[in-house]
């Protein structure tokens, strides 16, 4: 009698449990995604999904005035009278809405931002990502450029901190110890990694 009650007990603890990791994961997985990317949840629940550069160029009448999100590399910003241009080179976006490798480009993305962007904050080759909505492409505009761009008017746009090259310590070689002395493994064998 004992033994049928203790593993009907196990099994309703390894359900509870798993039902328990089950909700949870699924919750953690939920907010980690949506906490993960740098435009709000607003913004990228409007904004087009899935749907990829070149199709944005050939197909723009499709998705003008719908809200993309892109990213890339700046090249230029030109402030006007009532708006900033903004022209970058696109790079696929990946985790977190970062823009990838710009040797992966496929255009350009012309950005007009109603407001000041700083051409001194805003200097060549800093990462962007930028959410706002779909003026145009090349296809659509003749006569504008001899390469592929999309042209977008901002309403969120993110400037990635600048990448710093790791720092090393100048009196650390990664092949031998740092002391002048050599240093001998156990026993008085070299250490493996010196060679």
């Amino acid at each position: 009698m004992l033994v049928g009650c203790r593993q009907t007990h196990e099994k309703v603890g390894q359900t509870t449990m798993k039902t328990w990791l089950t909700t949870w994961g699924g919750f953690l997985v939920s907010v980690l995604t949506v906490a993960c990317s740098v435009m709000p949840a607003a913004v990228k629940n409007e904004a087009v999904s899935d749907v990829a550069f070149n199709d944005l160029v050939q197909d723009a009448s499709r998705y003008t005035g719908q809200t993309v999100i892109l990213g890339g590399y700046v090249v230029e910003v030109r402030n006007e009278q009532d708006l900033s241009r903004l022209i970058a080179v696109q790079a696929p976006l990946g985790i977190g809405d970062e823009p990838k490798s710009k040797d992966m480009s496929q255009g350009r993305l012309i950005v007009e931002y109603k407001g000041f962007l700083d051409p001194e904050v805003y200097t060549k080759d800093r990462k962007i990502t930028v959410a706002g909505k779909l003026l145009g492409s090349s296809a659509t505009e003749k006569g504008q450029a001899n390469f592929p761009f999309v042209r977008m008017a901002a309403t969120q746009v993110h400037l990635w901190d600048k990448e710093r090259p790791l720092e090393r310590d100048p009196y650390w070689h990664y092949w031998r110890y740092p002391y002048p002395y050599p240093y001998l493994y156990p026993w008085g064998w070299p250490h493996p990694y010196v060679w």
